[in-house]
């Protein structure tokens, strides 16, 4: 029979054997694991403050990060990992390790020389810099997509005023003021912020404004103190597209020409440190004879929904001389603001032309917008102004902006706590009436996608294509995406010939990124489409589809499909059961159905369909290579068990499992501690247990929460 010394020892052999088979593509950790036992002495004192294993990933994160980047990702390496609260709390148990002097000398020549070779690396492998030597030194810089003269081009980079553009880049102080009249009266005012930004501008002017950055060559990024990001606005987005870009392709989509326009203004609240929220933008649009044509409002509420009103100028605006005195439109309302206003009624706006011939400095502007109930009566009236001169940002000293910007760059950030308090004083003081929020409408831009619901998406975008492909019907799909998760795609059937025009076509268009992770809820793919988009409330729905009668019978088609007999591990098998098992109804939806059916007395409503795998499931299960399969069956048994014990919340699923995994990282530590007290182990000495203890509880501790991983398949 083995002795304890001889148990411990095994232990540690065959731990030591985990670490080399788990870290034998990292050659750096196995030295540095030799440098802890062969300099304990240099280690030993770190004890009292950290783990010293911890030292090797974090010198690994320290060279393979950013310069600027380096502190965040090295606390978020070390922080995240269950061994860094699992010492602390080891620690706090009560085994406190001797507290020796930390030897200086030993440790500031090794730091310098991280920090030299961090220094050196970045210089070697850095950006490469820019063929374009000839780099604008003026305070304002435009850079344009047209062919221009060369001459005009000369004149906007080196001027101070940009004459291509009818009104140039400014500074506006404004004040914004809310009147609400029924059901209850109630108003405010504030202090605001707004930008002007000619389209089709791009850089930075002065120091204190820039626009379009991003579209510029990586040698002229210049950020101002304030920016505008063409990624806010208008239609979303996968790929980095300028301002002017998006505006004439919004324009065109909704029948307006090229031709018929010449210039646009946007006058929004500006990003400050990457921060910003836009109740509403304003995009002003000029004809040939630069009168004002079309305006557009940008509506953002905090639910992070769009929705753009194209208003064109007609009668009603009255204008004089080619140049409109005022612009007027009314409009119906169909989106969703405020909780306190439901999506019925209309909208008035009453405008002021923002440009003045010959007047640039005197630009100003002025909008009021009207809000009716579905019985004509005024609600609401909100206006935005600006107050004062507007401010050349290319024209402003330094102690000028130092001001401006004490004044002014706390107003992006407190936009949304105003809303929030104005919000509860209308429902605990005033007693209002509170509208849920519905799903938008086609017309409208859903919400950003969770990296959930991205993900969730590539698997059900591969489905879609999947059977279309395989499809013996004539058929033609097209795929329309919320904007920010990729462009529409079209599918066909792999047996249509090219050119040939199919019989039957389908519109799959998705309104909201919630239609993906509600989806998966389903066993029945035609159930999770009827109850998301056909027999469902307008407000609930998620999903449009142009004829229903297409899918349903590409989906009977894809459940006739036989199996391709895949073999799994009995590991494999119980993980998909767990995901069966685990599967439950989607939260519930904001707006219950009118009619429900009429259940009579003693009677239950019961589900009687076999449960079993939905389509998806099977899909990724037999078709999708093994880690997108694993990552898609975490990803769905997070979501079916945040549904049932965590209120719909994911994030206390994983604060539950990253909790567990302190507690048997703790375990481990306790494990190691007994066992090194329990005999005498040859080969640690005694100045050196403590290290070993920190050292063998740390790797025990990633053992087993390597096991766990193993078991969910993550």
């Amino acid at each position: 029979m083995r002795s304890k010394s001889q148990r411990i020892r095994d232990a540690a052999l065959g731990w030591f054997a985990y670490a080399v088979i788990t870290f034998y593509w990292l050659p750096p950790v196995i030295l540095f694991a030799a440098s802890l036992w062969k300099e304990s002495r240099y280690y030993t004192p770190l004890l009292p403050y950290f783990n010293p294993i911890w030292v090797g990933p974090a010198v690994l994160t320290f060279f393979g990060s950013g310069l600027l980047t380096v502190l965040p990702q090295l606390l978020f390496e070390i922080i995240v990992r269950p061994d860094f609260a699992a010492y602390y709390i080891f620690r706090w148990l009560g085994n406190v390790p001797v507290s020796h002097p930390i030897t200086l000398t030993h440790w500031k020549p090794r730091v310098i020389t991280l920090l030299s070779l961090k220094v050196l690396l970045r210089l070697v492998y850095g950006p490469p810099s820019s063929q374009d030597s000839g780099r604008p030194t003026a305070e304002t810089e435009v850079e344009s997509g047209a062919d221009v003269d060369p001459a005009v081009v000369e004149r906007e980079v080196r001027g101070p005023r940009m004459e291509k553009f009818l009104i140039p880049p400014l500074l506006f102080p404004a004040r914004t003021t809310h009147t609400r009249f029924f059901p209850e009266k109630h108003s405010f005012a504030y202090s605001y912020f707004y930008v002007g930004i000619p389209i089709g501008w791009r850089g930075r002017s002065g120091i204190a404004l820039s626009a379009d950055v991003e579209e510029l060559p990586l040698s002229k990024r210049e950020f101002g103190w304030f920016d505008v990001n063409s990624a806010n606005y208008l239609n979303r987005s996968s790929t980095t597209v300028s301002l002017e870009s998006k505006l004439k392709a919004y324009l065109r989509s909704e029948g307006v020409k090229d031709e018929e326009w010449t210039f646009a203004y946007l006058c929004t609240a500006p990003r400050f440190l990457g921060y910003s929220f836009n109740p509403v933008s304003f995009w002003y649009i000029y004809g040939l004879n630069s009168e004002l044509k079309w305006m557009l409002l940008e509506v953002n509420n905090t639910f992070d929904e769009r929705r753009m009103y194209l208003l064109s100028a007609d009668q009603e605006s009255g204008s004089t001389n080619g140049t409109q005195a005022k612009f007027k439109k009314s409009w119906t309302k169909d989106f969703h603001v405020s909780p306190f206003n439901s999506r019925k009624g209309s909208y008035s706006l009453q405008a002021g032309d923002p440009y003045k011939p010959g007047k640039g400095m005197e630009t100003a502007f002025d909008n009021t917008i009207t809000l009716r109930s579905s019985k004509n009566e005024t609600k609401l009236v909100a206006r935005v102004f600006s107050e004062g001169q507007a401010i050349d940002p290319s024209a402003i000293s330094n102690w000028q902006l130092f001001k401006f910007i004490l004044g002014w760059f706390w107003v992006g950030f407190m936009t949304s706590p105003r809303i929030i308090f104005q919000a509860f004083k209308l429902f605990f003081l005033r007693k209002l009436h509170v509208w849920y929020r519905p799903e938008v409408l086609p017309t409208s831009l859903g919400r950003h996608a969770t990296p959930e619901e991205k993900q969730l998406e590539s698997y059900f975008a591969k489905h879609v294509k999947f059977m279309v492909e395989r499809s013996q019907m004539s058929i033609e799909v097209l795929y329309v995406p919320p904007g920010d998760m990729g462009e529409k795609q079209t599918f066909v059937p792999q047996r249509l010939d090219k050119g040939a025009d199919p019989e039957l076509r389908l519109q799959i268009k998705i309104l909201s990124p919630a239609f993906y992770s509600r989806y998966v809820h389903f066993a029945h793919a035609t159930e999770a489409f009827n109850r998301e988009g056909l027999c469902t409330d307008e407000k609930n729905r998620t999903v449009m589809l142009s004829r229903p009668e297409v899918l349903d019978a590409l989906l009977q088609e894809d459940l006739k499909r036989p199996s391709i007999g895949k073999r799994y591990s009995a590991l494999e098998k119980w993980r998909w059961d767990q995901l069966h098992k685990l599967r439950c109804a989607p939260p519930p939806v904001s707006y219950e159905e009118k009619e429900k059916a009429h259940v009579l007395p003693g009677f239950t409503v019961e589900d009687i369909r076999a449960t079993r795998l939905s389509g998806l499931d099977r899909f990724v299960m037999e078709r999708v290579p093994s880690d997108d399969a694993s990552q898609y069956r975490a990803m769905v048994t997070k979501a079916f068990l945040a549904q049932r014990y965590a209120f719909g919340m994911s994030g206390l699923v994983s604060f539950a499992d990253h909790l567990l995994c302190v507690t048997m990282t703790v375990a481990a530590y306790k494990v190691t501690a007994v066992m090194l007290a329990s005999a005498d182990v040859w080969f640690v000495p005694r100045d050196k247990s403590d290290l070993v203890l920190a050292v063998g509880g740390s790797l025990a501790g990633e053992g087993l929460v390597h096991i766990w991983n193993v078991i969910k398949g993550t």
